[in-house]
């Protein structure tokens, strides 16, 4: 989510560590992007871009959503905004065609309050063509506390559990296939969901 913060240096470092980027670029490299164009994606809780600056090579547009951003501009070819509205708006006027649309969420689900998690996820089924999450599997008990508690001591933040299965399932009642993927590090137990609609477009 948002690195603006004292901490913010701590937080970058302890994320490059007990995060398996490698292997997330590397799965949905393989199993997304060669498989389809995607004209616009959106990250929500895109924070310091880690994820949106990526994106930008894979995809036509990129929108970084966070409340960090003061106002829309452009940062390395990425637009970042402080609402999902904002990103949305902009889109269906100023986006290529011929596309798929995708929306991204990388350790941002723990961080809302449930309703808002299911909001979120109802909108992204309905209104995207492919979804991807990562995030912690609440399932992983020990992983999950770990978690929980390095939220609570670096980030200062209490979180919530999110289940993958039943991000799927729901992904699933509504027209997607999904592929969940587990990649651990550490003792973090990182879930990986790629979701798609209909066919591949390429």
């Amino acid at each position: 989510m948002s690195f603006k913060s004292y901490n913010g240096l701590l937080r970058r470092l302890g994320r490059s560590v007990v995060l398996p980027a490698g292997p997330i670029r590397e799965t949905a490299e393989r199993e997304l992007f060669s498989q389809r164009t995607i004209a616009v994606c959106v990250d929500f809780g895109a924070g310091t871009r880690f994820w949106s600056d990526w994106l930008k090579t894979k995809c036509g547009r990129v929108f970084a959503v966070d409340l960090i951003y003061d106002g829309e501009e452009e940062r390395n070819g990425v637009v970042c905004v402080k609402t999902l509205e904002e990103a949305e708006d902009k889109f269906t006027s100023d986006c290529p065609k011929g596309g798929d649309s995708l929306f991204w969420a990388s350790d941002v689900f723990h961080h809302l309050n449930p309703e808002l998690l299911d909001s979120l996820l109802e909108h992204a089924a309905s209104t995207y063509d492919c979804v991807v999450i990562k995030d912690i599997n609440c399932r992983r008990k020990f992983g999950n506390f770990m978690n929980a508690l390095h939220d609570r001591v670096i980030n200062h933040e209490k979180v919530i559990r999110v289940d993958p299965v039943l991000i799927a399932d729901h992904l699933k009642s509504r027209g997607f296939t999904v592929r969940f993927r587990e990649i651990p590090r550490l003792w973090y137990p990182h879930f990986l969901i790629i979701a798609e609609k209909a066919g591949p477009t390429r």
